[in-house]
């Protein structure tokens, strides 16, 4: 007997929800703390590659998300900067706390769906990004 029911977190109950332009204004002011001054446009584009390098070769992390954490280094190695693990644990705070603060909608009916079918059965979501907090 069927006792419970899983569905994907994102893009299935939730909507994607972009935090990118955000979190490139994030970098650089970092940046510009540390008395680097960067183009914006450079910013973005070494976020992108940076950030999204390994959905590219998913064969290689073996279709994992890569967390915040890794990408941010990822980000600073690609400049050749040494920044410190509570720097960057600060960073990823921030990160993650802006899709906290203000979190992607649910997907048109989810909200209905999961409220019929938790009368019956057990629901369980399952998210294997690693932006998510």
């Amino acid at each position: 007997m069927l006792e419970i029911i899983t569905f994907d977190l994102w893009n299935t109950i939730i909507q994607n929800k972009s935090y990118k332009n955000v979190r490139v204004k994030i970098l650089q002011d970092f940046l510009t703390q540390k008395g680097l001054a960067i183009n914006l446009n450079d910013i973005e584009r070494t976020y992108e590659e940076t950030f999204h390098r390994f959905n590219y070769n998913s064969e290689l992390n073996q279709h994992r998300h890569i967390y915040n954490r890794k990408r941010l280094e990822n980000f600073f190695k690609s400049y050749n900067l040494d920044i410190s693990s509570l720097e960057i644990k600060k960073l990823t705070k921030t990160f993650e706390g802006y899709m906290l603060n203000d979190p992607p909608t649910l997907k048109e009916g989810a909200h209905e769906v999961l409220y019929h079918l938790s009368k019956t059965y057990k629901i369980g979501l399952i998210s294997d990004t690693g932006v998510t907090p």
